[in-house]
């Protein structure tokens, strides 16, 4: 079975399917083989690293809102057993950390890095707008840190990985 998956590093909901997709293929009794595809919820730039809270507040009509939201997929997300962290996450454009997954792809690592790239997001707080931190979260699984930053400081990179 071959199944694509059309995802953002940021998006909660992208986080907990993944992880759903990931026990049902435990469970599945044959061959699978998946491939993540980028996708960008919101492309625009990311001036200046912003806490996600206040973003989504002013997106989503307010503090209040935005909690009963954040309150609910933080839940679901404990179900699966992924720890959602609002109060650190930063608003990040994400198109880099998706040409990072396309790199990590070419070393059969692409899942690893969409897991090591959501945790350092969702969990750690880490800024995935940033190509240093990008690079550090590739070196935490193994991949070369200083080659993951020559690719993601290459502008030729997006053209072959197919993230434009």
């Amino acid at each position: 079975m071959d199944i694509q998956v059309w995802s953002d590093v940021v998006c909660p909901w992208c986080y907990i399917g993944k992880r759903r997709l990931e026990n049902a293929l435990d469970a599945f009794d044959g061959p699978a083989t998946v491939t993540y595809r980028a996708y960008q919820l919101d492309p625009a730039p990311v001036p200046d690293p912003l806490p996600i809270k206040q973003v989504m507040a002013a997106k989503f009509g307010g503090p209040a809102r935005a909690e009963q939201m954040f309150a609910q997929v933080t839940a679901i997300g404990a179900s699966e057993g992924l720890t959602l962290e609002f109060d650190r996450a930063i608003a990040a454009n994400t198109f880099a950390a998706h040409r990072l997954i396309a790199w990590a792809q070419t070393q059969d690592r692409q899942a690893d890095m969409l897991d090591a790239l959501q945790r350092a997001h969702f969990t750690d707080g880490i800024d995935i707008g940033s190509l240093p931190a990008l690079a550090t979260v590739a070196g935490s699984i193994g991949l070369d840190g200083t080659a993951a930053l020559t690719y993601l400081e290459t502008d030729a990179a997006p053209r072959r990985s197919g993230s434009t």
